[in-house]
C-alpha cells in the first residue's frame, strides 16, 4: 500500500500533519486500517489543501471497499491539485470499480494527459474504454502499454484478451503464448491463458 509515495513522511512534532500521516502509514502497514483512516482524516482537517492527505485517504478507503467515500476523497485531491496525476488515476480506478465507466474514462484521460506512457494509467484507461464498449481505443491503449513494457504480464494479458474479444484470434493466440512465457507461475490468469491457447490451437488445426 502507498507504493506511489516517493518519500515516506518522516513525521514531525506530535499532532502535526506530518506526524499524523506517518502514524497513519504505519498503522495501515500493521493492518490497523480504521485507526490509520482516522489519522488521515485528522491530517486533512488540519491541512485540507495538501494533496497527500486526500490521496492516502482515497487509497485506504478503496482497500476497505468503501468506494463512494474513496471517490469523494480523491475528488478533493484533484480539486486541490489538478496537476497531480495520482489523484486522477486513483479516482478513475475507484469509479471503474463502481461501474461508472464514463466518469472513469474522464478521470483517467486527465491522468494520461498529465503523464503519457504511464503503464498503470494505460492499463486502467484501456479497461475503462473496454467497459464503455470503445474496443478500438481500448486496444490502442493496451498496445501502447505492451509496447512500452514488453515484459509486463498484465499488459500482455489485457492486449491478448482484447484482441480475442475483437475476433483477431491468430494475434490473440500469439499474445497469450507470450504471456505464458513471461507471467509468474502463480499468476491467477495463467490457467485461463493456457485454456485459450489450447482452444485456439485446436481451432487453427481444423481450419
Amino acid at each position: 500500500m502507498f507504493s506511489w509515495l516517493k518519500d515516506k513522511t518522516e513525521g514531525g512534532p506530535a499532532g502535526s500533519v506530518d506526524a499524523l500521516l506517518a502514524d497513519g502509514i504505519a498503522l495501515a502497514g500493521g493492518d490497523e486500517r480504521e485507526a490509520a483512516l482516522e489519522c488521515f482524516r485528522r491530517a486533512a482537517a488540519k491541512a485540507p489543501a495538501r494533496v497527500d492527505v486526500w490521496l492516502l485517504q482515497g487509497e485506504l478507503l478503496s482497500s476497505l471497499a468503501r468506494l463512494d467515500d474513496a471517490v469523494e476523497a480523491l475528488r478533493q485531491a484533484t480539486r486541490h491539485c489538478p496537476q497531480e496525476m495520482r489523484g486522477w488515476l486513483d479516482l478513475g480506478r475507484a469509479l471503474l470499480a463502481l461501474d461508472r465507466p464514463a466518469e472513469a474514462v474522464a478521470a483517467l484521460e486527465q491522468a494520461w494527459a498529465l503523464v503519457e506512457e504511464d503503464l498503470e494509467t494505460a492499463l486502467s484507461l484501456g479497461a475503462a474504454y473496454r467497459r464503455e464498449g470503445r474496443t478500438d481505443q481500448a486496444l490502442a491503449m493496451f498496445e501502447r502499454a505492451a509496447a512500452a513494457a514488453p515484459a509486463d504480464a498484465p499488459a500482455c494479458y489485457e492486449l491478448a484478451s482484447t484482441l480475442l474479444a475483437g475476433g483477431r484470434a491468430p494475434e490473440a493466440r500469439e499474445e497469450f503464448a507470450r504471456y505464458l512465457e513471461i507471467a509468474p507461475a502463480d499468476s491467477p490468469q495463467r490457467a485461463a491463458a493456457e485454456r485459450v491457447v489450447r482452444l485456439l490451437a485446436t481451432r487453427a488445426g481444423t481450419d
